[in-house]
């Protein structure tokens, strides 16, 4: 009975801890440096890399924000923190990765990332891929079903991030222990103008996760995690746009 009763209880705070969590994803009036995934680790939102060196800790920016803003936007929420600009990167001396984002993670601070004037978007030619609908169905054990919290552009290298909330978790193998918020990863091939090439083959097959807009729906086959715990996707059927 009291084990039952210590598992009862368990689940009661498991429950109220991603509660908690959703309510900082979904009410979040800016954007914070990283956030930290359901499955603990953390996930780039300003930022995207950063790394252990020289007995501090660097962050990279994201290329639309600047560091001088970031460095005081962070020092007006958290004034004892050191930071130093090298280039463009920030960095934070004599502390570590896990110490750093534990007092700086998921806060606002004040910093939104822009991503609704990126010419990829406004390319007309993605239109092309609201054609014939989506009626694709997977087949497999690791597909995962997710919501779209937020779509973001990287415009030099072509690379869209979408942070997702996983709603249906893979029914078994090695991605079946992700869930929450996580992050997809996917690169585009570009013209010199900047504006999506319309006719690679590879542009072509993942077309449709442009038209991806906070609240769309949709299924996927992780084929892999890269280094910043993004999922490389290999397939994927939309359900709603």
């Amino acid at each position: 009975m009291v084990k039952n009763s210590f598992k009862k209880l368990f689940s009661f705070y498991r429950v109220i801890f991603i509660l908690c969590f959703m309510f900082q994803t979904f009410h979040l009036s800016a954007d914070p440096i990283v956030i930290r995934g359901v499955d603990g680790t953390w996930l780039p939102v300003l930022v995207t890399s950063w790394t252990e060196r020289n007995n501090g800790v660097i962050l990279k920016p994201h290329k639309d924000i600047d560091p001088q803003t970031l460095r005081t936007k962070l020092l007006s929420k958290f004034p004892n923190l050191n930071i130093e600009i090298i280039n463009r990167d920030l960095f934070f001396p004599s502390i570590n990765t896990e110490s750093l984002f534990s007092s700086i993670g998921g806060i606002d601070i004040g910093i939104t990332l822009r991503t609704d004037s990126k010419s990829i978007f406004k390319d007309p030619h993605i239109n092309i891929y609201r054609e014939g609908g989506d009626k694709k169905t997977l087949t497999g054990d690791n597909i995962i079903t997710a919501e779209v919290q937020e779509v973001s552009f990287n415009e030099d290298d072509g690379i869209v991030f979408i942070d997702i909330m996983i709603m249906e978790r893979a029914p078994r193998g090695k991605f079946r222990r992700y869930f929450g918020r996580q992050r997809i990863k996917v690169v585009y091939t570009l013209k010199e103008n900047g504006t999506i090439d319309k006719d690679n083959v590879r542009n072509k097959k993942f077309g449709k996760l442009l038209l991806l807009k906070e609240g769309s729906v949709f299924s996927f086959i992780p084929e892999d995690i890269d280094q910043s715990k993004a999922f490389i996707i290999s397939d994927y059927s939309v359900k709603k746009f």
